[in-house]
C-alpha cells in the first residue's frame, strides 16, 4: 500500500468533501431512482399511504454518504469503477461523483 503524506491525505480529503458538497449532495440535484426529497413522506399505493418502508433511523436524505465511505475500511479491487457501479445502491451521490471523475479519459500524447 502507497504510504502517502498525512498533509496529501488531508488535503485529498477536503478537495472531495468540497467538490462532494458543492455538487453531488445538493437537495436540488437527484440522483436517478430516488424518490425526491419532498415526496419521500407522502408515498400512496392503490389510494393508501403506504408504511411499510418507514424507518426508525435517519432519513435517506439526512445521511452523509461520504462520511460512511470514509469510515469503511480500505478494501483493494482491480476495477475502480465497477466496484462503484456495483455500490451505486449504497452509496447512490457519491458513486455518481466517482463515476464522473473515474471515467475521464487520459491525456494522450
Amino acid at each position: 500500500m502507497q504510504e502517502w503524506e498525512l498533509e496529501w491525505v488531508e488535503e485529498a480529503e477536503r478537495l472531495a468533501r468540497t467538490e462532494y458538497a458543492r455538487s453531488y449532495n445538493r437537495a436540488d440535484s437527484p440522483v436517478a431512482g430516488e424518490v425526491p426529497e419532498d415526496a419521500q413522506d407522502d408515498v400512496v399505493v392503490d389510494g393508501e399511504f403506504d408504511f411499510g418502508d418507514i424507518s426508525l433511523g435517519k432519513r435517506m436524505a439526512d445521511r452523509d454518504e461520504l462520511d460512511e465511505y470514509l469510515a469503511q475500511p480500505v478494501e483493494h479491487v482491480a476495477d475502480a469503477l465497477m466496484w462503484w457501479r456495483n455500490k451505486r445502491h449504497v452509496f447512490p451521490k457519491l458513486s455518481k461523483m466517482a463515476a464522473d471523475y473515474l471515467s475521464i479519459p487520459g491525456k494522450c500524447q
